[in-house]
């Protein structure tokens, strides 16, 4: 199944990180706006990429206003054109895989899902190689 038939989710391009992650690491706020810029342009469409978010509430980058927003898997499940999703966005091994809508909400309603390593950005704090152990054992596949 090719790029095409799935559904694509960006995962919490918020315009501003939580206070504790802006304590910790008092870039993070400047790095992910730098990323979301250099992100590949041909996923980033309003009309067939679904922004996740832990509250609808948060604010999220401005060039990502215009997506379609939610914060559940059961809005996922809904407004999801296919039964297969792709993430991406911030931060790989974490949101993805713990938020609402995330890899293990999705994979428990029978989801397939998969996470676009090449456009989600690593925290920090992490290392590829322990995000990927988590993403693995989440049941996504990494591309």
């Amino acid at each position: 199944m090719g790029v095409t038939a799935a559904q694509l989710v960006l995962v919490d391009p918020y315009a501003e990180v939580s206070v504790d992650d802006l304590v910790k690491f008092p870039q993070i706020n400047v790095q992910n706006h730098k990323f979301a810029e250099a992100m590949n342009p041909s996923i980033l469409d309003a009309k067939r990429t679904l922004v996740a978010t832990w509250s609808e509430n948060q604010e999220v980058m401005p060039m990502f206003r215009e997506f379609r927003r939610l914060s559940s898997a059961q809005s996922l499940a809904e407004q999801a054109s296919s039964k297969t999703l792709i993430y991406f966005g911030f931060h790989y091994g974490r949101c993805m895989l713990n938020m609402p809508a995330g890899v293990l909400a999705m994979r428990r309603l029978g989801f397939d899902c998969y996470v676009l390593r090449s456009q989600s950005m690593l925290y920090p704090a992490d290392t590829w190689r322990g995000r990927d152990h988590h993403t693995l054992a989440a049941g996504a596949w990494i591309i």
